[in-house]
Formats: structure tokens, sequence, C-alpha cells
């Protein structure tokens, strides 16, 4: 052999490439400098070995090899990491009073209270209007702002000292968000959407928070994602938790080549900020250009149309029954125009939107605004919808039309009309009789069932439909909200091609909606890529590109049947990022 084609790494196996040569597969690829130098056979391969330098991996006969994935949706820096190290991470309500009691004896009273994961059954209650958390909540902890979020991100309960620093407690409204008042027009300490932003804002100085917290936040979400099987990361609220407080961290994390990932962070401009918005976005623009690096990309503008549908405010075409006035199609956090109006300006200076959408209304005035800043910008900058969970089929057309991309809740896609109670479900005639195993479970089915208008509901996640209508799908977890399902590549793949949780005995949910494992598999990885604006040089095994890929121990890519209720309990072996491993299993 000719020394200079020497590899630093030549692996064997069964390699699904997500290229379209070789019907995606390969039997063998080399590595050197942590690219791809060549991508084919075994015997091609064996060209590239130089005995006593090349590492050697066969994994002939031992699972399947994949290229590294992309979490398209998820909150693992901005919020999840340092969710897990708050106090009441998880906790129902009741265990968070005790809790907070708990921190309020102590010697060093905590300044603030900060927690997020609250059971987000407490806030579809229809009974208690005139329960005043806000009251509850400071006889807990008087005189320090307490913040509870829920496991969904759009709902939160506050104290009587928060919504008065925010200025809320005297009938002031938010845009983009609902301030919940008593019969008696107090407000109650419960508030959802853009009003829970512009409380932390005002209450807490994330700025002051310990530095060592921000280093070991960034660390460990980046081990959550390798340890996941993903090489590619797209943080879609990292503003929540102090916005660009984290970019110098994850500019060191890549200068000292600790970061081992692909990471895109999102910059949000609030409503009620509209009239800031080209300050905003400039301001963006100049931080993120200071702290970019060739891993860490802050340059993209996220926006929030509405609420969600689970919570009724996602913004709605039809409207929810019984809401109160003004409410009756969700929360409407952006005017349509106003849409247009800042797509047309982000575009124009280069950056791409990332916009969460969940009603069908949300992704029609979200489209039209795409579309819009296309023209006015001359510019085709791949914009992205997250979640779209009630899109119409002519919008999904328009996606396709204008280089849309889409940012799918694969891994949501078991969910139906009970929400995110996946054990109240069967696939037998007459379930809701047999799954009820007391009035009190039958009864709370119900209210569940009545609190979602028919239609609205019903819609439910689009995959398929998506992904042959020619659109760019990435895989979204958006962990930790409502992570029900722990967002690793297996579970996503078992969800996507089942429509069945890991582990249930339900129905599929929506059956025409279901993907095949290369389809799947495409979400991952190139698609993924592409909506990272990376898939230049990630997202497929092919000679040029970096050396990102999966070591997987099960071969499921031909699974059909049952088998395919089995991918999950598929290991994680080896993830390498640019030819350097990041992340082996423990043995």
């Amino acid at each position: 052999m000719i020394r200079e084609k020497a590899a630093d790494l030549v692996v064997f196996g069964k390699i699904f490439t997500a290229e379209k040569e070789g019907n995606g597969l390969c039997g063998a690829f080399a590595v050197k400098d942590g690219k791809y130098i060549y991508a084919g056979d075994r015997d091609g391969a064996a060209d590239y070995i130089d005995e006593g330098r090349t590492k050697i991996i066969d994994n002939t006969g031992k699972g399947l090899i994949i290229p590294g994935c992309t979490e398209g949706h998820g909150h693992f820096i901005g919020i999840d990491a340092v969710a897990r190290m708050m106090p009441g991470y998880y906790m129902h309500y009741d265990g968070l009073l005790d809790l907070i009691r708990e921190k309020m004896t102590a010697e060093e009273k905590p300044e603030y209270f900060l927690s997020w994961g609250l059971d987000y059954q407490i806030f579809m209650e229809k009974t208690g209007t005139d329960r005043n958390y806000a009251e509850e909540i400071e006889s807990a902890a008087p005189d320090i702002p307490v913040v509870l979020i829920d496991s969904g991100g759009h709902q939160a309960l506050c104290n009587q000292t928060a919504l008065k620093i925010a200025g809320l407690d005297n009938g002031k409204k938010v845009r983009g968000g609902d301030i919940r008042l008593t019969s008696g027009g107090v407000p109650n300490g419960v508030i959802s959407d853009e009003v829970i932003p512009y409380v932390i804002e005002r209450t807490i100085d994330l700025s002051k928070v310990d530095a060592e917290i921000y280093r070991t936040a960034c660390s460990n979400a980046v081990d959550t994602l390798h340890e996941r099987g993903f090489t590619n990361y797209y943080d879609a609220y990292i503003n929540c938790m102090g916005g660009p407080i984290w970019y110098p961290y994850l500019k060191d994390m890549d200068d000292s080549g600790e970061l081992g990932i692909n990471v895109t962070t999102t910059y949000t401009v609030r409503s009620y900020e509209a009239e800031e918005y080209r300050e905003k976005i400039d301001y963006m623009i100049e931080e993120g250009n200071k702290y970019r690096t060739t891993h860490f990309n802050p340059l993209v503008l996220k926006l929030f149309s509405d609420g969600v549908v689970e919570a009724r405010t996602g913004w709605t075409i039809g409207k929810y029954p019984g809401a109160k006035p003004g409410q009756e199609h969700g929360n409407i956090v952006w005017a349509p125009d106003e849409l247009k109006e800042i797509a047309a300006y982000a575009n124009s200076k280069g950056i791409p939107i990332h916009t969460h959408t969940f009603g069908d209304g949300a992704c029609r005035a979200v489209i039209d605004a795409y579309i819009n800043a296309e023209e006015k910008s001359g510019k085709k900058l791949h914009n992205t919808l997250a979640h779209v969970r009630n899109i119409t089929d002519e919008d999904i057309r328009r996606c396709a039309e204008h280089d849309i991309g889409i940012a799918g809740n694969l891994l949501w896609h078991c969910m139906d009309v009970s929400a995110l109670s996946q054990k109240q479900r069967s696939s037998k005639p007459g379930f809701l009789s047999k799954i009820c195993k007391s009035v009190e479970c039958w009864i709370k089915l119900m209210i569940i069932k009545s609190y979602f208008p028919r239609g609205i509901f019903e819609s439910g996640y689009p995959m398929k439909s998506l992904v042959d209508s020619g659109i760019t799908v990435s895989s979204s977890t958006d962990a930790p909200c409502a992570e029900f399902i722990k967002g690793n590549i297996q579970n996503i793949i078992e969800v996507a091609v089942t429509g069945i949780a890991p582990g249930d005995d339900a129905r599929p949910y929506n059956p025409g909606e279901l993907l095949s494992i290369r389809e799947v598999l495409n979400c991952l990885t190139i698609d993924g890529a592409r909506q990272l604006g990376i898939d230049d040089r990630c997202g497929s095994v092919k000679k040029g590109k970096n050396a990102d890929f999966v070591i997987l121990d099960t071969d499921f890519l031909d699974f059909t049947g049952a088998d395919l209720r089995t991918i999950h309990n598929t290991k994680i072996q080896n993830v390498y990022f640019e030819g350097k491993e990041v992340y082996r299993a423990e043995q």
C-alpha cells in the first residue's frame, strides 16, 4: 500500500450511510484526520490499513453502524442540565411546597426558588378556580420570588412576591400569555407562555448564578446527548436560562477540544419586546459573532407563535369550546403582520428562523411569514417550524415548495387524546371500560377527554405526510418538555415506526403517519444535519465528510412485525465525533 493512504481508523460492518449510492449501505470505511477518506466494500478499505498504525474496528455480524445523529429541537443546555441541578426537579406541587419550606428554614435562605417539571395535570383541573396558588406559595416562601414551571414549559405557578416584582399583581397583561385570575379578579399565580420568561427576567438575576453551574450544565448536557446517540444538537430555548451567558462556556469547550458535538443555539425575541425586535436581532448577531466557533453556532432566531394544543393555548383556526373571550383561538403570540416583518428583517441579515408552532393557525401564519421573507430578502435560508402539531395538507405542500424545514416530534407520535397518559389506551373494543380499573380512573380520563376540543386534538403529529412531500424533517424530542419517553435514538426509531411507546400495550395512534426504519434514520442523520446547515460536512458516511458515527449492538434495519417493538432494547456501544470516541457504553 501507499503509506500516504494510511488511515487512522478503519471500520468494518453493516453501515447505513444515509447516501443514495449502494442502497444506502456499505461494508467499510476509513478515517484519517477526523474525516472519511473511503466508504465502500471491505476489500477497498483494506488498502488503507497500515499494520501497527491503523486502528481497526470489526463490527461484522454484531450490529448496525449509522452516521452521527441530530437532536433537532431540545433543551439540554438551557433547561434540562440546569434544571437537574435545581431543587425540586420533576416534583409534585405538595412536595415542592414542603421542599420550599425546608429551604426557607435553612441557615442560608435562598434569594429565589426556580424549579422545572411540575406535574402538568394541576393546570387541567376545572374545579377550584378560586384557589389562589400565589397565596399558598407565598406562605411557604414569603418575600422571595418563586417560579414553578410545568413539565411542558408553557405553564407555571408563581407566588405573590414574584408577581409584585414583575409588576403583574395589579391586573397588567403581558402579550402572548395569560395571567389567570380568581373570580374576584386577583391573580392566582397561574401564568402561561410568554408571561413565564417575563416574570423570570424581572425577578431572577441569572447572571449571578455561580459560573460553575453553567460549566457543569454544558458538560452534563453534552454527556447526555452522546449517551443518547447524538453528535449534532439544536438548542431551541437557551434564552430562558440566560441566553448569551452560555456563549463563553460553549466557546471555551470547543476551543479546548472538549465540546465533541456540533451545537446550534437560538436567540428568542419575545412579543412583549416587539418594538425592539431590530435591536434584539442586531444584538444577537453581534454577540453571536464574538463567540461563534467551528462547532458552535449561536446565530439562529427563535420565535414562539403560540402555546400548545394540550394546554389549549395553541393557535388554532377553529375555536376552543368554552374558552374565555380573547382566547377562543389560543395564545396568538405574534400578529401575522408582525411575523412577516420580523422574519423579513432576520432573513435580510442572513439569520435563519426557527419557530414554535402547534396549532394550524400558527403554522399558516408562520409559513406566510417565511414565504414573504424569502420574496423580500431574495434569500433561501431553510427556515424551520417546530412541532407542527395540527398543520394542514395545504401548508405541508407550501413547506415543500419553499424549502421550509420541520423539526418533527417523532417521539411524540404515540400521543392520542389522553395526552401524556400513555397507560390509558388499549387496542381492544370497549377499551374505556377495561382500562379504567376504578371509578376514579374513569372520571379522570373523562376529564382529560372533555378538556380538549374535538377535531383540534385529533390532528396529531404528522410524519409520513411530511417525508413523502419531500420536506426536510429532523427528529425532535423537545426534552425535557413532557419527556415521558427517554429520547434516545432507539426509542425515537421505535415510536416513529410503530406509533407506540416502548413497553406500552396500546394501539398505534394515527398509523397512516408511521415511517419506515430507513426514513427515520434519514430524519436522524442527513436531514438533521441539513437543519443545522452542516450537511456538507456531516450527516452521512461519505468521503470528505467528518467521521461522526454511532455503533449499535443490534441490526434492526430490516425488522418487521413484532420485532419492531424490540428496537428500544438496542444498546449504543460507541459514539465517534470526527474520528474520536466521545462515548463508550459501560461493559
